[in-house]
């Protein structure tokens, strides 16, 4: 596990203890669950301020990740953690991909339940009068991805670690 999440440093856990009380005011643990807090991984990075190129470079944390995982690992790990085989989970995976793109193109948000959604956003120049505002003004299309709060949390409490390579 340890080579796939690219660490070599013990990652902080935490215990989240849920507790019940009983009618005399015994307190015992009803249940509990760990939480790996795994780190963001970053370089330092010289970089100039792009809007003055006279003035002094500066030094810039700038987020790293290790190799990208794909549709196999991701087919394989759903395999690993699920009751399905590898023909299912290749299968919902594969349709998952082949969906969202299909939806967006006719204009749809595409929400993935908690993870978040997908829309498409455009940039365009500005133009003087509505007229003037056609589709040759777009400058660039893209695909948006918001996370879902869930995510988002988790995000925002991950610690930060100067990325190191694998061995």
């Amino acid at each position: 596990m340890r080579s796939i999440l690219g660490s070599s440093q013990p990652y902080l856990c935490r215990v989240i203890f849920i507790f019940a009380k009983i009618k005399n005011k015994t307190i015992f643990i009803y249940s509990f669950k760990i939480q790996f807090i795994m780190p963001i991984h970053y370089v330092v990075k010289q970089k100039k301020n792009p809007k003055d190129y006279g003035a002094e470079p500066k030094y810039y944390l700038v987020s790293k990740s290790f190799s990208p995982i794909d549709r196999d690992f991701l087919i394989q790990d759903m395999v690993t953690n699920t009751s399905l085989n590898f023909q299912e989970a290749a299968t919902g995976i594969d349709y998952l991909f082949k969906v969202i793109p299909k939806y967006i193109s006719v204009g749809h948000t595409v929400v993935i339940g908690k993870m978040g959604y997908f829309s498409v956003s455009i940039k365009s120049e500005g133009s003087d009068t509505e007229e003037e505002a056609t589709t040759d003004k777009i400058r660039r299309k893209r695909l948006v991805f918001v996370a879902g709060r869930e995510i988002r949390k988790q995000i925002n409490e991950m610690i930060a670690e100067k990325h190191t390579k694998m061995k």
